[in-house]
């Protein structure tokens, strides 16, 4: 019986292949909080809560930088990093596919903004970086938390899936 590390402990795996995942995620993070900044401003043009959105991303995205490269056998820093990431890629897809949840008049889904148009490159671009944050980062989760966090992908994936096809999500 051997003993574990301590990361192996902690549900993360060991320190070799935590450093890669860690400097993976921080570039990705990095890439995805500068296209953020890049289009805070035109954002800020159709209104202030999509480039207030964009530069919360942006900051978020960017002090996630050191912090993953800091505390890389940290799981809470890879479970918020995770969860941060998919937000922003949901929001993503939904504001693609159905519309902007909210706009300047702070009605759901509200019909005037609810503009769909074709992804432009950057925001696929910080999409694919921030899915890339996502894989990252569970790939680099050990045993049963990374066991729970891909059954938990799984079961919301099911269950949007499920939606769209009842009819319920468009």
């Amino acid at each position: 019986m051997t003993a574990k590390t301590t990361t192996e402990a902690d549900g993360l795996a060991p320190a070799g292949r935590l450093g890669l995942a860690a400097c993976a995620a921080a570039i990705l993070s990095l890439v995805a909080a500068l296209i953020h900044l890049w289009v805070a401003p035109e954002h800020f043009q159709e209104w202030w809560g999509y480039g207030t959105f964009m530069l919360v991303s942006a900051a978020c995205q960017g002090i996630f930088v050191p912090l993953v490269l800091r505390f890389p056998a940290s799981r809470l820093v890879s479970l918020a990093g995770i969860a941060g990431n998919l937000f922003i890629v949901v929001l993503y897809v939904v504001t693609y596919t159905w519309g902007m949840p909210f706009g300047p008049t702070w009605v759901p889904f509200d019909p005037a903004v609810a503009h769909l148009v074709n992804p432009e490159a950057l925001g696929t671009v910080a999409t694919a970086a921030e899915m890339g944050i996502v894989i990252v980062l569970t790939v680099s989760l050990e045993g049963s938390v990374r066991r729970a966090v891909i059954n938990a992908l799984l079961v919301v994936g099911a269950l949007l899936w499920a939606l769209r096809i009842a009819g319920i999500l468009p």
